[in-house]
């Protein structure tokens, strides 16, 4: 509660809707956050796609410092379940809580719509993205990870090489202009499991 407090006494706002200004202000944090983070953004025709499909069972949160989104996420729901595949803040701001009012704002909104499941989605145990869920009392459920090349198993040296060379690409990624990271990542995600 305290860090939720902390943002709106920052003079961060939450605001929640579907329409193509949400989508622009959620795209434009994500997009520059997947580059910081050296992974490739899906392209914003994708997100238009899910919102148009989707109908009411999306929404999307912005939160917003005086009128610059500086964090957004968006929420899906399936029935009383939902989740949330998607949400970034942009680093600049994270002094401020905008994670917290961001996530404050959906859960206030699932709530209220109904819903009695929240899928905060994978983390790696022990990690900020963990802790920061757990703190909302999210419970951890095991994953069966396995890497595949083709359909087969992949060894464990074989994984470690993956491993290594994934490394190296998100390094090198981070390195590009968001511009060009954003253009160059919708072009290819589509061919990337992750």
């Amino acid at each position: 509660r305290s860090q939720i407090r902390k943002a709106e006494k920052n003079g961060l706002t939450a605001s929640l809707g579907t329409d193509e200004s949400f989508l622009e202000g959620f795209y434009h944090v994500y997009s520059k956050n997947m580059r910081d983070l050296g992974s490739p953004a899906h392209s914003i025709q994708w997100f238009q796609n899910i919102v148009k499909h989707y109908g009411n069972n999306v929404i999307i949160s912005n939160v917003y410092n005086d009128k610059e989104v500086i964090g957004a996420g968006i929420v899906l729901f399936n029935g009383t379940s939902c989740s949330i595949p998607w949400a970034s803040t942009n680093s600049e701001f994270n002094r401020l809580a905008p994670n917290m009012l961001l996530y404050w704002s959906l859960l206030a909104y699932a709530t209220d719509r109904g819903a009695n499941s929240f899928d905060f989605g994978r983390s790696t145990p022990n990690e900020g993205t963990y802790k920061f869920k757990a703190q909302w009392g999210a419970i951890p459920k095991g994953l069966d990870w396995h890497e595949y090349d083709e359909g087969e198993l992949l060894e464990k040296d074989e994984q470690t090489r993956h491993s290594n060379l994934h490394k190296y690409v998100e390094k090198t990624w981070r390195k590009l202009p968001v511009n060009v990271a954003t253009y160059l990542g919708s072009s290819m995600r589509k061919y990337i499991s992750l």
